[in-house]
């Protein structure tokens, strides 16, 4: 969610989907919501991220 993400695409789909980067919209807390969320549905049993997690991370990108 910080850095964004596109995935490779071949030739003949030139076209992919991708996500922007959202760190310059969300704060760390919004983030980690996000995440927590998505990493938590389906049945999935992923722990919490927090906003340390994201924090940190945000940093190693500066």
């Amino acid at each position: 969610m910080l850095g964004g993400s596109q995935v490779v695409h071949p030739a003949r789909a030139p076209t992919t989907p991708a996500m922007p980067s959202l760190a310059w919209r969300l704060k760390d807390q919004e983030i980690a919501d996000v995440l927590t969320y998505v990493r938590g549905s389906w049945g999935n049993a992923a722990p919490a991220v927090s906003s340390d997690d994201v924090a940190a991370v945000r940093k190693e990108l500066q």
